[in-house]
């Protein structure tokens, strides 16, 4: 199998030149010399084996500095499976290359690495699977970027990868796909629930469908009406919806909630910005007992 190769890097030149050097030795490399664009990226655009990233990757179109820690939970979240290699500069600091490691990469290299050993590392990675991230690094910073005072398309995308990592961290809980194009809509994302007890048994449902909104605005009934939506089209059987949001509910989409629709055989739930901080700042092994008692006292509302 040829292996597949990402190289991100601010600087056309260095991207263009270290790619036809790995296509030489038989890699099958790709580049993106603008990086801020990985930042909108999904799933589908990360099946790659190898990453070779820049450290520091220049400005972003709103001035800010875009740097290889920021893009190395998108790959946590949406290409598991790619290997990370970080290029360092001469000026790099300890403090980079220790935030790098923990966020997932494999290694922090000098920017001249030699072409060979690159295409070696690259070969190497193929089909060795999915391996450990570093999970609770990855979601302490992913909750720092749902602030209100950063962009808000990648707030919101910052949000739907907290909860991916917050469920893929939890016990039964499997997070099976993102951005599921459905005739009701999009699906953020879609996680299958193995969970058994006294909550789980009484909702009845192997799916769980969730929409992630970092907004201002309330949740209304509409939105309400949405996600029950978004719910059925799982099949007749029902499901549990929850609406992820960093603002309050409105009393509509709460008295909503509260009949359950049970008769439908869908449940709708709604996590907030204190219920993601509890979940956030829980250990990973009590996460999934956390949700249920969160879950326990809306049913009991």
């Amino acid at each position: 199998m040829t292996a597949r190769v990402l190289v991100v890097d601010d600087s056309p030149p260095f991207v263009e030149a270290t790619i036809a050097a790995l296509k030489i030795r038989g890699i099958d490399a790709t580049g993106c010399d603008a990086p801020e664009d990985v930042l909108r990226w999904r799933q589908d655009r990360y099946s790659f084996d190898l990453v070779l990233l820049d450290m520091r990757l220049g400005e972003t179109r709103r001035g800010g500095a875009l740097n290889a820690a920021k893009l190395l939970p998108l790959f946590a979240t949406y290409g598991p499976s790619a290997k990370v290699l970080v290029f360092s500069q001469e000026d790099v600091t300890l403090e980079e290359c220790m935030a790098c490691i923990g966020l997932g990469a494999i290694g922090v290299l000098p920017k001249g690495a030699d072409a060979d050993a690159l295409a070696a590392v690259a070969k190497s990675a193929v089909g060795l699977g999915d391996r450990l991230q570093a999970l609770e690094q990855v979601i302490r910073l992913l909750w720092g970027e749902i602030d209100d005072r950063v962009d808000v398309n990648l707030a919101g995308q910052a949000l739907e990868m907290l909860i991916i990592n917050l469920f893929n961290s939890m016990h039964g809980f499997t997070v099976l796909d993102s951005n599921i194009r459905t005739d009701a809509g999009e699906i953020d994302v879609l996680v299958r629930n193995d969970h058994s007890g006294p909550v789980w048994d009484i909702l009845k449902s192997h799916h769980v469908v969730i929409e992630c909104k970092n907004r201002k605005r309330k949740l209304d009934l509409q939105q309400f009406n949405q996600l029950a939506a978004l719910v059925r089209t799982r099949g007749a059987l029902g499901g549990v919806g929850i609406a992820v949001t960093t603002y309050e509910a409105t009393s509509e989409f709460r008295k909503a909630a509260a009949r359950h629709l049970a008769d439908d055989g869908c449940w709708i739930f709604h996590l907030n910005r204190a219920h993601l901080e509890q979940l956030v700042g829980c250990p990973a092994a009590e996460r999934d007992g956390l949700l249920e008692t969160i879950f326990e006292r809306q049913l009991a509302a």
